[in-house]
C-alpha cells in the first residue's frame, strides 16, 4: 500500500475510527477487518472463520470459575485477596513504579506461570491429543471424541494468543490511570480501553484453561493455580478499574 492508497483508504466512510486501539488484534478471528484502518493498511481483510473457535471458551467460563472457587476453598486460597501494593491516588507514572504496581505485576507473575506449564507439558498435551486421535481411526473411541480434540486445540491457541497481551495491555491501562478530564471522559479513557482489552482477554484465558483443566484433570494442581492467577487479575482490573464494563470499544460494543 503507497501513500494515495492509505489516504484513500482513510477516507473510506465505512471505516470505524479508533476501532483498532481495543482490539485483541486476531485479525483472522474479526468480523470488523473490512471497517479497520490497521487491517486496510496491513492487507488483512480476511472474513472471520466459519467456526467461531470462542463459543465453548464462553460456555467454560462458568465450569472454571466454579472449579477454581471450589479448590480455593479446599486449599484455602483467598481470591478476593488484593495484592501488598495499595492504590495510590499520588502515584506517578515512572517505569519502575508502573513495573511495581499490582497490575503489572500479577499479570507478570501469570505469564512466568503459564510459560513454565506449556514449557513442561505442551509436548505431553499434544501426544496426548494423538493419541486420542489415533484410537478414533482405529473405532476404539467413537468419532464425537474429535470434538475433544478440537477444543484442546482452540483453548490452546486462546490461552497462548493472550499470554503476553494481558501483561502488555495492563501496563498500557496502568499508564493511563491518571487522566484529565479536560480532554478525556471518565469513562472513554485510554486507561480503561486497555483495562477492557485485557479484562476480555482474562475471561477468555479462564474459559480456556478451564477446557484443559476439564481435557487433561491429571494436571489441575498445576493448572487450578494459574487459573487463580488469572481470577486475581481478573478482580484486580476491576478493583483498579471499576467503570471498565462501561467502556464503549468502537465498532464492538455498539
Amino acid at each position: 500500500m503507497n501513500s494515495d492508497d492509505f489516504k484513500k483508504a482513510a477516507q473510506n466512510p465505512n471505516l470505524i475510527s479508533g476501532i483498532y486501539n481495543y482490539c485483541n488484534r486476531w485479525c483472522e478471528k474479526c468480523n470488523f477487518t473490512n471497517r479497520c484502518m490497521l487491517a486496510s493498511v496491513e492487507n488483512a481483510n480476511n472474513q472471520k472463520d466459519e467456526e467461531n473457535i470462542f463459543e465453548g471458551i464462553k460456555k467454560s467460563f462458568d465450569i472454571a470459575i466454579e472449579l477454581l472457587n471450589e479448590w480455593a476453598e479446599k486449599e484455602g486460597v483467598d481470591l478476593d485477596e488484593i495484592a501488598e501494593h495499595a492504590a495510590d491516588d499520588d502515584f506517578e507514572k515512572s517505569y519502575e513504579e508502573i513495573k511495581t504496581h499490582p497490575l503489572s505485576e500479577v499479570s507478570t507473575k501469570y505469564v512466568e506461570m503459564l510459560d513454565l506449564f506449556l514449557k513442561e507439558h505442551k509436548q505431553a498435551l499434544f501426544t496426548e491429543q494423538d493419541n486420542l486421535i489415533d484410537q478414533v481411526k482405529k473405532q476404539v473411541l467413537p468419532f464425537n471424541s474429535l470434538v475433544q480434540v478440537e477444543d484442546f486445540k482452540n483453548a490452546l491457541t486462546v490461552v497462548q494468543w493472550y499470554q503476553f497481551q494481558i501483561h502488555t495491555k495492563l501496563v498500557t491501562a496502568v499508564n493511563g490511570m491518571e487522566f484529565d478530564l479536560a480532554y478525556e471522559d471518565e469513562i472513554q479513557n485510554h486507561g480503561n480501553g486497555s483495562a477492557k482489552v485485557a479484562l476480555l482477554g482474562t475471561e477468555e484465558s479462564i474459559g480456556a484453561m478451564g477446557i484443559l483443566l476439564q481435557s487433561f484433570p491429571e494436571y489441575q494442581d498445576e493448572i487450578l493455580p494459574i487459573l487463580a492467577q488469572l481470577e486475581r487479575i481478573r478482580k484486580l482490573i476491576k478493583h483498579y478499574f471499576p467503570k471498565v464494563k462501561q467502556f464503549k470499544r468502537p465498532g464492538f460494543d455498539e
